[in-house]
């Protein structure tokens, strides 16, 4: 008897479908759901177009610069540490990060690309002088300098902090 119980238990099991229509549509929704987040995440970037970009020594506004008027600002109390050279497509700022103006990182403004990126700089690893240029989104961080290069007047800050 035993063995018949086990014998109608195995043929009740065979006949379940290992999954009815409900659950195909909710697998469906779940999977269409999936994709329109992927592809919103990776095709909706930010398009906007920064107004300028500002440089910070431990989270203090050292140095501005505006795209539309092509014009900067420089924090009166650090105007010793701010040198600035324009070049043909852009500007090179040279921020000395301490009093003996030994330690420095140099921030090229390219004003054609509208983009921002740290050339060089007297930082042990020079992480951030091989990171990108940032433009509407993200940002430059150099960790030894506390230095910050930030876009301004972008639609938002949709990018990631580069470490550097």
């Amino acid at each position: 008897m035993g063995e018949c119980v086990k014998f109608e238990e195995r043929r009740r099991i065979e006949k379940i479908k290992p999954f009815l229509f409900g659950d195909a549509f909710i697998y469906i929704a779940i999977a269409l759901l999936i994709i329109a987040l992927f592809l919103s995440f990776f095709f909706s970037s930010n398009k906007s177009t920064p107004q300028g970009f500002e440089v910070l020594i431990s989270g203090k506004t050292v140095f501005t610069y505006d795209l539309k008027k092509d014009e900067f600002d420089i924090n009166n109390a650090y105007n010793s540490s701010i040198a600035i050279e324009k070049e043909d497509d852009g500007y090179s700022v040279t921020v000395y990060t301490s009093p003996d103006k030994k330690e420095f990182n140099v921030v090229y403004i390219n004003t054609t690309e509208k983009s921002a990126r740290v050339i060089k700089s007297t930082c042990k690893k020079e992480y951030c002088t091989h990171t990108p240029s940032i433009s509407s989104d993200g940002a430059i961080y150099c960790d030894p300098h506390k230095l910050k290069i930030l876009p301004v007047g972008a639609d938002g800050f949709t990018g990631s902090v580069i470490v550097g």
